[in-house]
């Protein structure tokens, strides 16, 4: 009886589960950067004084964030701004 059920359940399984298909993924707005960024050499410096200026006014994670943010926008040869991150919290 068991078996019987075991063979039922695993055939529903198997009808119900071969229409079910993987939709396509839709397209992010950074689809067009294949395998990431390279860091840019010239947003070292600039990103740091961003991390300690927020360090030094003891600002939360919003601001280390906003810095976060204007380094990927630097590596990827985007408008920025870091001094945009002086007076987040």
């Amino acid at each position: 009886m068991m078996i019987r059920r075991s063979v039922v359940f695993a055939g529903l399984v198997l009808v119900l589960g071969a229409g079910c298909s993987t939709r396509e993924k839709p397209k992010g707005r950074f689809d067009g950067i294949d395998g990431g960024f390279t860091p840019r050499k010239e947003c070292n410096v600039p990103s740091m004084n961003c991390y300690n200026g927020c360090f030094r006014r003891n600002e939360g994670p919003i601001c280390t964030g906003c810095c976060y943010d204007q380094r990927f926008l630097c590596d990827t040869q985007q408008p920025h701004s870091f001094e945009s991150c002086g007076g987040t919290q």
